[in-house]
């Protein structure tokens, strides 16, 4: 198979495909003497795989549901599969299973930064699901560990860029632009981000207390202003009664006379 072949396989979106769409591009390819000789070979050895205890001899693989698998021949790929039983050729043949249900990623107490120099330990999940089973099996050693340092980096670069009380008022925009930008680079990986949750920001006692103390003195100011604006009301409709008063006064004196 031609190296243009495989790069537009793995930019084709698989979630999962039929096989009937794949199968029939690798099954037109000529086999040489050696590769006949060998899947002769697999072919003889299946019924003695059959009573192998071991599963690995058997000339069959059983594909779950919720996964797919991706099955090699000769070192190229042959096709890919969904949930079911299929016959392999266990000496020319490999198959490399890809769960494609949606998967969480934990990443717990990671120390970051913000831009006013508070320390902060912040627990996330991640929830992703494979798109290309190609690209995620070929164009990337480990997806997994590919995403948890992707994500570790972009949640300490994008926290850094603000302050502590910008991250507290603004943490739902914050995640989005997170998620964002984590999703764009998951996409060159064959996998989607389907969303991101903050479970927990820890801060340091000092800055507790420091919270705290703000919190009590921003009630204790608004306590005051209100207790200011009740003032200035309550003079308002005194001055008011007031004049009231005094314009019956003078409204009854002129009566009388």
């Amino acid at each position: 198979m031609r190296e243009e072949d495989l790069d537009e396989s793995s930019q084709r979106t698989i979630s999962p495909l039929e096989d009937s769409t794949i199968t029939p591009r690798y099954i037109k390819q000529q086999s040489n003497c050696h590769e006949s000789l060998l899947s002769l070979f697999g072919l003889l050895l299946s019924p003695v795989g059959m009573c192998a205890p071991c599963s690995n001899y058997r000339p069959y693989v059983i594909v779950k549901e919720g996964y797919s698998a991706i099955h090699i021949r000769f070192g190229k790929v042959y096709r890919i599969v969904n949930a079911g039983l299929y016959f392999i050729n266990r000496v020319t043949d490999e198959v490399h299973v890809v769960n494609m249900k949606l998967q969480s990623i934990d990443i717990n107490d990671q120390t970051t930064m913000t831009k006013d120099n508070i320390a902060l330990d912040i627990s996330s999940t991640i929830y992703w699901k494979v798109f290309d089973l190609l690209t995620v099996k070929f164009c990337i050693t480990d997806v997994k560990e590919a995403l948890i340092k992707y994500s570790m980096s972009t949640i300490s670069n994008t926290i850094a860029k603000g302050s502590f009380k910008t991250f507290m008022e603004s943490k739902e925009s914050i995640i989005r632009e997170m998620q964002a930008d984590i999703s764009a680079m998951a996409i060159t990986w064959g996998i989607t981000i389907d969303s991101m949750v903050i479970n927990n920001v820890k801060c340091s006692e000092e800055v507790k207390q420091t919270l705290f103390l703000t919190t009590k003195e921003q009630k204790i100011g608004e306590s005051r202003i209100t207790a200011a604006k009740v003032e200035v009301e309550t003079a308002k409709l005194i001055k008011e009664a007031s004049e009231l008063r005094n314009r019956g006064t003078i409204n009854e004196m002129i009566i009388n006379i």
